[in-house]
C-alpha cells in the first residue's frame, strides 16, 4: 500500500545517538580543556581544590564540576585521596 514503510528498500535504520559520555567518542571542548591542564602539571595530576576553585576553562560552558565528574564516570581520570585533599590524576593508558 499507501503507508511509509511498505515500499521495499524502506527499512528503518536505529538511530544512534552521540555518545558524548564514552572515551571513544570526540571529546567535547571542556572535557579537552581540563584534561590539557591536568597533561600540562607537573605530574599530570592536579589538586581537586585548586580545579574547583579556578577559573573556568574556555569550552567548560557546562562547569568544571559537571566536567569533573564526566571524566572521572568516564574512566579517563582518577581521584586519588592523599593527606593534603583528593587529586585528578589521568588514567593509565
Amino acid at each position: 500500500g499507501d503507508t511509509p514503510g511498505d515500499t521495499p528498500g524502506d527499512t528503518l535504520t536505529p538511530v544512534t545517538p552521540q555518545c558524548p559520555l564514552s572515551p571513544q567518542c570526540p571529546l567535547s571542548p571542556g572535557r579537552r580543556a581540563l584534561l590539557s591542564l591536568v597533561r600540562r602539571s607537573r605530574h599530570r595530576e592536579v589538586p581537586l581544590r585548586d580545579l574547583q576553585s579556578g577559573k573556568t576553562p574556555p569550552g567548560a560552558a557546562l562547569g568544571v564540576p559537571f566536567l569533573l565528574h564526566d571524566l572521572l564516570g568516564a574512566g579517563l581520570a582518577v581521584s586519588v585521596p592523599t593527606p593534603s585533599g583528593p587529586l585528578l590524576r589521568l588514567a593509565e593508558s
